[in-house]
């Protein structure tokens, strides 16, 4: 059995996020907002769907998931291998891609026992806060409802700017 309500909100958050950047046209997608261009966001995200689906593995064998063990300050390490490792400039092809590694990871999800979403198998947040794949999953979740709303009242202050 599976977290039903968290991998329907992940689904919900994911293709939001989808629309969202669908609204925007090439040049958009490429511009820099806020340090990164949604380009760079859809490729972090990519980059992130991977590292949760590998990371349950590593969680319930008491291991830190690999993209946690020197992430760097606010995961800027992490994300700066994923911006580099997805790096192509084609919306179509990145939104791809990013929707066919929430696939693999809600494929992934669904094999789960519900038990494994919970259990503290020992690995630990720093603060000592143990870390288990439901809040992993979460983590991921949040994180695509945040990069859709940066990226909504971004383009709607260029629109305002543009009037």
């Amino acid at each position: 059995m599976i977290n039903q309500m968290l991998l329907e909100q992940l689904q919900r958050n994911v293709h939001s996020f989808i629309r969202t950047v669908r609204t925007l046209s090439t040049e958009q997608f490429l511009t820099k907002m806020n340090g990164w261009a949604p380009r760079d966001v859809t490729a972090h995200l990519i980059g992130w769907n991977r590292a949760t689906l590998d990371g349950t593995d590593a969680i319930r064998r008491g291991e830190m998931p690999a993209a946690l063990v020197d992430p760097g300050e606010d995961c800027c390490k992490i994300n700066a291998v994923f911006v580099a490792q997805y790096d192509s400039t084609d919306p179509q092809q990145l939104l791809r891609e990013l929707e066919l590694s929430f696939q693999e990871l809600a494929r992934k999800c669904y094999t789960l026992d519900l038990a494994d979403w919970t259990t503290d198998f020992g690995v630990q947040l720093g603060g000592g806060a143990p870390l288990t794949i439901d809040k992993f999953v979460t983590f991921l979740s949040d994180d695509y409802d945040n990069h859709r709303r940066e990226i909504e009242a971004w383009r709607e202050t260029a629109a305002a700017e543009n009037d």
